[in-house]
């Protein structure tokens, strides 16, 4: 919730959002009735983040995080829509904004450490991602042992190191054909990965795993899928079955305005893709 920082001495300017924050969490137990569900649905409230401690001022801005989980995705749509209902009816009643940010991927992203490489364990959504960090990604939700990892190192680029920590994942997923070097003798480790990029590894890692079908019977199947986006023109010929079997798979979504091919892709998107993926193959539940 966003409302207006006012200093004390003026508190008829204020819009104070913790408050309206705290009439929001008084609907909390109303969103949670088993009889409005097909399934089991359950919700914590993790966190709350307002002002800083600086005595007279007043905040502009709550953070009202929580955790939301249910066996069926019709479920937890209803349940972040009647969320969101009374969230924005409350910040129009009271002349407040609200922004509702969610993703839905930490069973396998966070609680099972896929991204754990990141300093600090923090996971930095929107940052960009790196080729080998990517390469651990898509291994590790694949579901192969460490045991597979650690012997599968490549000699082949040269700046692919045994001691670098992503050696492992690279040089299995290059032998997968889950990704390529830029030339015979560099992967280019710390090159940023595209939208188009990760499809085509993704849908590429699909085929290794033998999940769902990743074959296109066409330049009809892709004009079909890619021409609903505003910039599908703009999409490399090379990506355009990789991202027509990630649309079609739903490891992306189609509801998305746009596809952003060259746009360097960031880590909350690359792990929603693999997330998807990993459900799809029934690598998780």
């Amino acid at each position: 919730f966003t409302g207006q920082q006012s200093h004390a001495a003026y508190p008829e300017n204020a819009v104070n959002p913790c408050f309206y924050a705290a009439e929001f969490l008084k609907h909390w137990d109303s969103f949670f009735d088993p009889d409005e569900y097909r399934g089991i649905i359950k919700g914590t409230i993790v966190g709350l983040n307002s002002g800083n401690v600086k005595f007279g001022v007043s905040p502009a801005v709550c953070d009202v995080a929580m955790t939301l989980r249910g066996e069926y995705d019709e479920d937890l749509d209803k349940l972040e829509n009647a969320i969101y209902s009374i969230a924005n009816g409350i910040a129009d009643a009271y002349d407040l904004e609200v922004q509702n940010m969610y993703s839905d991927f930490f069973p396998l992203t966070a609680n099972d450490s896929v991204l754990a490489d990141k300093a600090e364990n923090v996971f930095a959504p929107e940052d960009s991602m790196t080729r080998a960090e990517f390469a651990a990604i898509v291994v590790r939700g694949l579901g192969y042992s460490a045991e597979e990892i650690s012997r599968s190192n490549t000699g082949r680029f040269s700046d692919v190191n045994d001691s670098d920590w992503f050696a492992g994942y690279v040089g299995l997923a290059e032998r997968s054909g889950i990704i390529n070097g830029v030339s015979e003798t560099e992967f280019n480790t710390y090159g940023t990965i595209t939208r188009e990029q990760a499809a085509v590894m993704v849908s590429r890692a699909m085929t290794a795993a033998g999940i769902g079908s990743t074959v296109v019977s066409g330049e009809a199947e892709i004009r079909d899928m890619l021409s609903q986006f505003g910039d599908y023109k703009t999409v490399s010929g090379w990506a355009e079955e990789g991202l027509t079997v990630c649309y079609r798979e739903g490891i992306l979504s189609q509801s998305d305005m746009r596809i952003e091919p060259q746009r360097a892709i960031m880590r909350f998107e690359v792990a929603k893709m693999i997330y998807n993926m990993a459900v799809k193959g029934e690598l998780i539940k």
